[in-house]
């Protein structure tokens, strides 16, 4: 061991960084250095932040060959309003010809949209092929 200490120190004066320290002869609990002191905290109201995040609705459109239980149910399975405003959105989009039915971010928007295109079609109609049409519009 006293033989080794010179070189030992050497090998210390002649890198300058941690990592380039060879792996023999060395002693790392020495390098290990303490945390800084001083620690930054952000303080962020959570009401400004959500604001400042754009909301997009989703838009159901009318169509004839989906019937009002077929709208109710997949607006509470999909969605999970209450039966109630399930079926005043429904009674909206068969008197306006579209209803907002929901209000998010972009990307659960579009996860909602795609859910609605691909509930499939109402088996109570025969006339019934598919899924009703949905779109994802920037809210104003």
């Amino acid at each position: 061991l006293i033989e080794d200490y010179p070189r030992n120190k050497q090998l210390h004066k002649r890198f300058d960084r941690p990592h380039q320290y060879p792996t023999q002869g060395y002693n790392y609990n020495k390098m290990t250095q303490t945390p800084p002191d001083t620690i930054i905290e952000i303080k962020v109201d959570s009401d400004q932040f959500a604001q400042s995040i754009p909301s997009y609705h989703v838009v159901l459109f009318d169509d004839n060959d989906h019937t009002y239980e077929y709208v109710v149910e997949m607006l509470t399975k999909l969605l999970s309003h209450s039966r109630s405003a399930a079926w005043h959105m429904a009674q909206e989009v068969d008197r306006r010809g579209r209803s907002i039915v929901y209000t998010t971010n972009k990307e659960q928007a579009e996860f909602k949209r795609s859910q609605i295109h691909s509930y499939g079609a109402d088996w109570r109609l025969p006339r019934s092929k598919g899924s009703m049409s949905a779109a994802v519009e920037k809210a104003d």
